[in-house]
């Protein structure tokens, strides 16, 4: 074994945007033990402009607390900047431990605005820009925030969005431009899509389901009573009938009908098939906002749930916009899409606006579609008892669904790995990546439903953020299933298995080794780290991970370091090989499933060894 090895002193871990402007911080490197939360920007030097405002607080089922923080700059958020306490429940003004990412020197990049394009202007050039119509301008929303932009640069940015109804189309584009220069930088489509109290019963289900009845079949509706007036309204879930209307400003109140006796009976209305598009939405509302309440310990939205029925003429589509759920009637594809996996999708988009709120393009996109897939099948799990891992099965008039879970090219578009994934590949598509690793948690790992969607909801609330890589929200996942007291192998094993790093902190630069391959003429740098990751399957006896070479020379040396489902550093791995010979060597005696890292660090200057993974 070496001796004489130089132990540095911790340093703030610092990334560079620019050679004298802002830095990011990887705040779980900084290894802050407990401190005041009050005191972390001084910690952290993040300068005397920026502070850290206070988001949400969310008591975990053991009873710890996590607090989200946000950066701010001059009162203005920055985006994708966040911070995850684990407060001291002792005392809760001290935090335990921390995670996430914040921005050091800002002000070395950002000026003062001009006063010549304020919010009131950037909106005027948006209208003329885009020739908005009256609807549209009344729609218009804007926020000045912070982001990094494509020069590693921190800059002001106004971002806008507002709604379009056009040639029986619904979008709500966001538009960001530079907050000096009302400059465009980039827009996508967050329209997303997918392609007294009172008990009543009513019909349900559409042709292909079979008429189903509240009340009989299922738990009668919670609706509003008075007198003879019934309102399919409570005080989860309002719902609107827009009886075919294209115009979304239009009145919007509860759908009323006559009623009397006990079972408050509505059958209104038949639809293309579906016999109360109106009953099923008020009906998953509540249920949705169930699931959320009884498995999430939180609501799914702010507000009350809006759910807005029979919308425009022969629309195959649903929507949420920002404030309300919108469901089409359908026609030669659909049912009314007013199931129980579309209604639950739908409001999740709300869900994750409210939280993480990723932007719906590249690979946030695709995760935020893929939250509301999982979202979908959760509620059908809530409310059946079972799943069958098809999206929008029961509103699809052919065979089939949507998109699947189990092998998601099934549908000819959607991709299940990140080898298949570009920039600007459909939304709807790269969600197969998040939605088989989550089907491979409960049917691999034997996860429960519900304790998956748990994971993935607590990382939505806590751990992701505007512009989250694949890898960077399965590294969410995993913290939440460490909050959570779960397996986090099993996350980093079922993320692996789609292209998906859930190790945190990892560099995106891990060579695959296969169990019985040898990586030969390996070559690396004085103090250099160069990871491997290989994949051990279930009930093996022995597990040999080896480092060796040949022409042994003593100033001709690298050391190895392994653990199973962790990054392995030099000074904290499950197995540590220093050895001054010609073989480094790992041996786990009845290895765990799942994936081991692999760590080899220069020690000096290194050259032709070779790696070799083994079981038994």
């Amino acid at each position: 074994m070496k001796n004489n090895i130089n132990v540095i002193g911790l340093a703030i871990t610092a990334f560079s945007l620019s050679a004298t402007g802002a830095e990011l911080l990887d705040v779980e490197s900084l290894n802050l033990s407990r401190g005041k939360v009050s005191e972390l920007n001084r910690i952290m030097n993040l300068g005397n402009m920026s502070a850290l405002k206070n988001m949400t607080v969310q008591e975990l089922p053991d009873g710890t607390l996590k607090r989200r923080l946000i950066q701010t700059f001059a009162d203005v958020d920055v985006k994708s900047s966040y911070i995850t306490l684990t407060l001291d429940n002792n005392n809760q003004e001290y935090f335990i431990e921390a995670s996430g990412s914040v921005y050091k020197g800002l002000s070395q990049d950002l000026d003062e605005l001009s006063e010549n394009m304020s919010e009131a202007r950037v909106k005027e050039l948006i209208s003329e820009r885009r020739k908005l119509n009256e609807m549209q301008k009344r729609s218009l929303k804007s926020e000045l925030l912070i982001e990094n932009n494509e020069y590693n640069k921190a800059q002001y940015i106004y971002q806008l969005s507002y709604l379009k109804v056009e040639n029986r189309r619904v979008s709500r584009p966001f538009i960001v431009v530079d907050a000096k220069t009302g400059q465009f930088i980039r827009e996508w489509d967050g329209a997303h899509q997918l392609k007294t109290s009172a008990l009543a019963h009513g019909i349900g289900g559409n042709e292909k389901t079979h008429a189903y009845h509240y009340g009989v079949d299922f738990d009668p509706m919670k609706i509003s009573k008075d007198g003879n007036v019934c309102s399919l309204e409570n005080n989860q879930v309002v719902t609107v009938d827009m009886r075919h209307s294209w115009n979304l400003e239009r009145p919007q109140s509860a759908f009323t009908y006559e009623c009397e006796g006990q079972e408050n009976k509505n059958d209104a209305r038949y639809v293309n098939g579906g016999f109360s598009a109106l009953n099923d939405a008020h009906y998953f509302g509540s249920v949705i906002y169930d699931l959320y309440q009884s498995w999430a310990n939180t609501t799914p939205l702010n507000s009350k749930l809006k759910m807005r029925v029979h919308f425009g003429q022969k629309f195959e589509n649903a929507f949420w916009d920002g404030e309300a759920m919108t469901f089409g009637d359908g026609d030669v594809d659909f049912y009314p899409l007013v199931d129980i996996n579309v209604s639950t999708h739908e409001v999740s988009h709300g869900f994750t606006e409210q939280n993480s709120n990723l932007e719906y393009s590249n690979q946030s996109g695709g995760i935020n579609e893929s939250f509301s897939d999982i979202a979908g099948e959760a509620a059908e799990y809530f409310v059946r008892g079972e799943v069958d891992w098809v999206v929008g099965a029961d509103i699809f008039k052919g065979q089939g669904g949507l998109r699947y879970f189990d092998d998601p090219t099934k549908d000819g578009r959607s991709i299940g790995h990140t080898k298949d994934y570009y920039d600007g590949l459909n939304v709807h598509w790269s969600s197969g990546i998040f939605n088989k690793a989550f089907y491979l948690l409960v049917h691999k790992h034997k996860w429960d439903v519900k304790t998956a969607f748990q994971a993935f909801t607590l990382a939505n609330q806590l751990y992701w953020h505007e512009t989250s890589t694949f890898d960077h929200a399965a590294c969410g996942v995993k913290r939440a299933a460490k909050d959570l007291r779960q397996d986090q192998r099993d996350i980093v094993d079922a993320f692996y298995s789609v292209g998906v790093n859930a190790i945190c902190s990892m560099p995106p630069e891990i060579t695959k080794l296969s169990v019985g391959q040898t990586l030969e003429n390996i070559s690396g740098k004085k103090n250099q780290n160069y990871y491997y990751a290989v994949q051990v399957p279930a009930g093996k006896s022995k597990l040999t991970i080896k480092l060796e070479h040949s022409d042994y020379d003593s100033s001709n040396d690298a050391d190895l370091y392994v653990s199973n489902g962790e990054k392995p550093t030099s000074m904290d791995a499950q197995c540590q090989s220093r050895e001054d010979g010609s073989v480094d060597s790992c041996v786990f005696n009845r290895p765990d499933q799942g994936i081991y890292l692999v760590l080899i660090k220069g020690y000096f200057d290194f050259r032709n060894y070779s790696l070799t993974a083994t079981v038994n």
